[in-house]
């Protein structure tokens, strides 16, 4: 079963995104904080990080943690989508994102990019 790691700030989010992956047959690990998201993916070695962009100023933000994630060798390979309602898909792709997701999630838009990537 592949598994995708969801790292965002707020817990009804990471529930949702729980609840929408199980439905398509997919493991969900979450992360509550960019450092817990680059933490989880070390260790679980996900096949997709969902990434949210906009964290809170005491954590690493969506953009630090992805360049963290991109610039370690264990975890440089795992595709990572940008998920938020506020940044666009510029900033996101220049910080390495393999793609763009806007909030709210379309379950269809949803289905696509885990189909797409795992």
């Amino acid at each position: 079963m592949p598994t995708v790691l969801v790292v965002d700030d707020k817990p009804s989010q990471t529930q949702l995104l729980s609840i929408m992956l199980t439905q398509l047959g997919v493991e969900c690990i979450t992360a509550h904080s960019g450092t817990e998201g680059i933490q989880s993916a070390k260790n679980y070695q996900p096949d997709l990080v969902l990434m949210d962009w906009i964290m809170p100023s005491d954590t690493l933000n969506g953009a630090d943690a992805t360049r963290a994630l991109l610039s370690d060798p264990d975890t440089r390979h795992i595709p990572i989508i940008a998920c938020t309602a506020v940044a666009d898909s510029n900033e996101a792709m220049q910080a390495g994102c393999t793609d763009f997701l806007r909030k709210p999630f379309d379950m269809n838009m949803l289905r696509q990019k885990i189909q797409r990537y795992i």
